[in-house]
């Protein structure tokens, strides 16, 4: 089972604002863009699922809507080194790296 932290969790939104997914095809669009964004190394022990991501955003939207910011810190920011710091952002890069490759691709189709 994925562990998510918090550069997971922003990859997460930005992909469902992209998708904006209707369907189960449509989480599965975003776990497999996810899965190429993070690499093998995260996800090796246990590969993401549409229903994963699907049920982690659930989870993140009930919060925001209850106003509940505590719990969101909670399971945002669990690891406040620095190395998480260094860790998110070289995430960043490797997933807007993807998006852009992905979506050079789908302008030339």
């Amino acid at each position: 089972m994925l562990r998510w932290h918090a550069h997971h969790d922003v990859d997460l939104l930005r992909e469902v604002v992209a998708v904006r997914p209707k369907s189960a095809n449509d989480w599965n669009t975003i776990a497999a863009n996810l899965h190429n964004a993070w690499g093998e190394e995260e996800t090796q022990r246990s590969p993401i699922k549409g229903r994963s991501c699907k049920e982690h955003f659930g989870v993140l939207l009930a919060h925001h809507k209850a106003g509940n910011a505590s719990a969101l810190k909670k399971l945002q920011f669990t690891h406040t080194a620095s190395d998480d710091v260094v860790a998110i952002e070289l995430h960043r890069k490797k997933f807007i790296q993807c998006c852009s490759a992905t979506e050079g691709a789908r302008i030339q189709e």
